[in-house]
């Protein structure tokens, strides 16, 4: 029976660790968290450049649009579960994501952490876990 006990710490202290740093947002602590994104103002013209080319790697349209190229959200993918509707990633303070920080933004996109909770499987972050500061940045 004991040894039943020591396999139970190991496994509870292993999933431990997974859960930490699955959702450990200390990346993000690089971003910024004190201006909304809808006040920030890039004039960067080759951070504009490369943030328009991690969009499109990143095909964040392809969720977030339902149909005008806009990212007004709205396009709606069916589950077993119901219907999810796509957010609205435009600067807008009211419908979009321009009350978010930076940081905020980071957490949503690399760590599924959003204003109510976990994104997941809505947002499908660990395809974007990886993704580098100056990527996010420019994004």
């Amino acid at each position: 029976m004991a040894n039943w006990k020591k396999i139970g710490v190991v496994v509870v202290v292993g999933a431990g660790a997974w859960l930490w740093r699955t959702f450990d947002t200390s990346r993000s602590d690089v971003a910024d968290d004190t201006m909304p994104l809808s006040q920030v103002k890039i004039t960067d013209a080759a951070a504009i450049k490369r943030g328009e080319y991690v969009m499109r790697q990143a095909d964040c349209v392809a969720c977030h649009t339902a149909g005008q190229g806009d990212f007004a959200g709205g396009y709606v993918i069916g589950t077993p579960f119901g219907d999810l509707i796509s957010s609205n990633i435009t600067p807008d303070e009211e419908t979009g994501i321009g009350r978010m920080t930076e940081s905020d933004f980071f957490n949503a996109v690399r760590q599924g952490i959003g204003e109510h909770g976990l994104l997941y499987p809505a947002m499908p972050y660990t395809a974007y876990v990886q993704m580098s500061d100056k990527d996010m940045h420019d994004l």
